[in-house]
C-alpha cells in the first residue's frame, strides 16, 4: 500500500520565505530536478502549491 507525504513550510508570522524572484525560481527548478526519474530516490510530486509565504507538496515514494 502506498504511503503519501505532505511536505510544507510557512514563514514565521507569515513572512516571505522567497525573498526575491531568484529564490522562488531556484525552488521551482529544484522541485523539477529532484523529481527527475533518473535520481537515486525519485519522489513523484502529486500536487504542489508555491506562493511567496509558503509551499506545500504532496508526494509518495517511488514504487521501484
Amino acid at each position: 500500500m502506498a504511503q503519501f507525504y505532505h511536505i510544507y513550510n510557512r514563514g514565521v508570522e507569515k513572512r516571505t520565505i522567497f525573498l526575491d524572484d531568484e529564490d522562488y525560481l531556484r525552488f521551482i527548478n529544484d522541485l523539477y530536478e529532484f523529481n527527475d526519474a533518473d535520481q537515486v530516490y525519485p519522489a513523484p510530486i502529486l500536487k504542489c502549491s508555491v506562493v511567496r509565504i509558503k509551499y506545500s507538496v504532496f508526494t509518495t515514494q517511488s514504487q521501484e
